[in-house]
């Protein structure tokens, strides 16, 4: 017995709920049951039905269930002499007339005759050969579908266009974001208060505290409720708020070209009402892109290691990890090089994390903490101004670039390509006054750094107190890491070991001076017993350890651990 392929198309959903599928059904169980053949609606499970898929520009034969079917064809995993049964031409493409022709003759080619329901017309190789007229019939067929199809598109578009022109008078949907309603009454957007909060405290959390995983961290820590249907906040949701300019106001319409969501024309400037300013959205995502570029991931429940991404040993230059050997007295946080802890074949011992804080912040005198223990800082709206200028940079080059491509790809009359020429020359005087904006402006915070914000001795003595105050405050603890990364290139940790003989060591050498001073139940020892302690012995050889900290303005601190003596370096 024969089989006979039933394939419905519907370019729309909205059509199932009329008649047309009902029909499409009978009409094919009707046509197989009068002529003796089996009827099959299906292929690998899958219903023989593109619904909701468009014949226009054949995308039903590239991504629906006919793409399978033609596939199969191709494979000769359906019979010679089979049938498809389709209500009519256009429901098998309503593509242009020669992609259209080409596809039919392909199918009538691998030895399957096409039957068109509607007006019971059969496509065989053999019939078309006896009688071309029917090909002139089916090329009609095509042309008008592809036709009717073109037509629609243009009113769509036409329609689409004029009430992108006219939306702030009338929106063009009732969607909005998770933080506005529509009111069908006044016909205008309201901002929904609570949602409104949320999305101003993700923001705040972002220029001046929190990484993307952070802020998720806070908001399902303290049970802020979640947008939409999901029982917790995601990081890629709140990425997604922070990157939406919906904030601002604006609203970018959309069409789907080729089953790519492509934008349309400009944003839609005051379509909702405003939560967040300019500036408030420049300055969140110019701090992501700045995070991102010096390191990610999740730094666990208490921020641990304030120092994330930025220590390396000075053997390996591998970086220096967090490791919790439990109790401090077996052993505590420590700093251990990863190629270590991998036994790669570097000998960088531990570094304990308490000792290295101390150490660290007893001798960071270039980075202004003011904002962390309370004080205004001078240079945070300097450098709120330069995140400002670079994101205002990156879009006057993006304008730049495409008034040169265009220029370049287009054939325009001297009138316009004049026009444009002094466009490209204006945006480039703008992109070079904004560079020497940034310039000076990063000339300012060097200048302060170096001179009238260089912390005090008591200042710095507080930070290290607040860092003991905070060890279980994530957000302190992350403040600092992003003021850290942000000053801070790299820290290298230099292993440089002092090897003392005992009769080498004398009662009044600056070693065991320093050695008396953090470890003061030996003072009364007796310099013969002293340097066969266990604890004396360590402390020669980690006596002349070096941290080095590279700064992102070329200055470089060294801090010898053992004599907690300091040296600045510039750099020409």
């Amino acid at each position: 017995m024969r089989k006979a392929y039933s394939y419905i198309r519907m370019s729309t959903d909205v059509q199932l709920k009329g008649d047309s599928l009902r029909r499409q059904l009978e009409q094919s169980s009707t046509y197989a049951l009068e002529n003796d053949l089996e009827l099959i609606d299906s292929i690998d499970g899958n219903l023989l039905r593109d619904i909701g898929v468009s014949g226009f520009k054949g995308k039903n034969s590239q991504s629906g269930i006919l793409a399978i079917f033609l596939k199969k064809l191709e494979l000769n995993e359906i019979e010679k002499n089979s049938v498809l049964l389709i209500e009519s031409l256009d429901r098998l493409s309503r593509d242009d007339v020669v992609n259209a022709l080409t596809q039919f003759l392909n199918i009538i080619n691998f030895g399957i005759e096409i039957v068109t329901l509607a007006d019971n017309q059969r496509y065989t190789r053999e019939n078309i050969n006896s009688n071309v007229g029917s090909l002139y019939m089916s090329l009609g067929i095509m042309f008008r579908a592809n036709e009717e199809s073109q037509i629609k598109s243009k009113r769509i578009k036409a329609a689409w266009a004029n009430k992108r022109k006219n939306a702030l008078n009338k929106p063009l949907t009732s969607l909005a974001p998770a933080w506005l309603k529509y009111n069908q009454e006044s016909k205008e957007f309201e901002i929904i208060n609570e949602r409104a909060e949320t999305v101003k405290t993700i923001f705040h959390l972002c220029i001046n505290t929190c990484g993307l995983w952070a802020i998720t961290k806070y908001l399902n820590t303290n049970l802020i409720a979640v947008f939409g249907k999901s029982k917790f906040w995601h990081k890629s949701y709140v990425r997604k708020i922070i990157s939406n300019r919906s904030v601002l106001g604006e609203f970018q319409p959309h069409s789907n070209v080729d089953g790519i969501k492509q934008a349309v024309g400009d944003p839609i400037k005051h379509y909702y009402p405003q939560i967040i300013t300019e500036e408030e959205f420049l300055l969140a995502n110019a701090a992501i892109e700045k995070r991102t570029k010096i390191h990610k991931g999740r730094k666990g429940t208490n921020f641990s290691n304030i120092f994330s991404g930025l220590v390396y040993c000075g053997i390996c230059n591998s970086k220096m990890i967090l490791r919790n050997r439990g109790l401090a007295s077996k052993g505590g946080k420590c700093l251990i090089c990863s190629n270590k802890l991998v036994s790669a074949g570097c000998n960088m011992p531990e570094w304990k994390l308490t000792e290295f804080e101390n150490l660290i912040f007893s001798h960071l005198k270039e980075i202004d903490f003011s904002e962390l223990i309370g004080n205004q800082s001078e240079t945070s709206e300097i450098e709120n101004k330069i995140y400002l200028l670079e994101s205002l940079l990156q879009n006057q080059l993006l304008e730049l670039d495409n008034a040169i491509t265009f220029t370049i790809e287009n054939n325009l009359n001297d009138v316009t390509r004049n026009r444009y020429i002094e466009i490209i020359n204006n945006l480039e005087e703008k992109v070079q006054f904004t560079k020497i904006e940034i310039l000076d402006n990063e000339m300012k915070v060097n200048e302060l750094t170096n001179q009238s914000q260089l912390m005090k001795s008591n200042e710095l003595k507080e930070m290290i107190k607040r860092i003991r105050e905070c060890e279980t405050d994530y957000y302190f603890r992350s403040s600092l890491n992003q003021l850290l990364s942000k000053t801070i290139d790299r820290i290298e940790l230099k292993i440089e070991t002092a090897e003392f003989e005992p009769w080498e060591i004398e009662e009044n050498d600056p070693i065991v001076k320093h050695f008396h001073a953090d470890n003061s139940e030996y003072k009364n020892l007796p310099l013969r017993e002293l340097v066969d302690k266990i604890e004396f012995k360590e402390f020669c050889r980690t006596y002349e350890n070096r941290v080095v900290v590279r700064y992102r303005t070329n200055v470089t601190r060294h801090i010898y651990v053992g004599s907690n003596f300091t040296l600045l370096f510039y750099k020409n």
